[in-house]
């Protein structure tokens, strides 16, 4: 019974260490996704430099656009384009690592590409 209560008392704690995780995102001096508009990949399907002057902050990055349009886009679903894993490398985050994707390659995960 005391192991019970032990194991049951072990995932309410990391349950609860994960809901207070606050998402990062992978951001440089560019912004988030190094500057690059998160929506062009999926209306053009290739990486297009966003401007400084179009942006919208989601979780911790500040994502940068192409168009008035994509800014919109984004803001009406967000999850559907930013990176999944805050743009870091997936592959990396399972060995304990973070390295940023190349956003100029167009290989990032969104919760629409899976």
């Amino acid at each position: 019974m005391n192991l019970r209560l032990l194991m049951a008392g072990l995932v309410v704690s990391l349950c609860v260490g994960c809901a207070s995780v606050e998402k990062r995102t992978f951001s440089t001096e560019d912004g988030a996704i190094r500057g690059y508009d998160p929506v062009a990949y999926f209306t053009e399907g290739k990486p297009v430099k966003g401007s400084e002057s179009i942006n919208a902050k989601h979780e911790s990055g500040i994502f940068h656009f192409s168009s008035e349009e994509n800014l919109t886009l984004f803001k009406e679903n967000p999850e559907k384009f930013a990176p999944q894993y805050g743009g870091f490398c997936a592959y990396a985050m399972a060995t304990v690592l973070t390295f940023p994707v190349i956003p100029m390659r167009g290989q990032f995960a969104t919760t629409n590409s899976i």
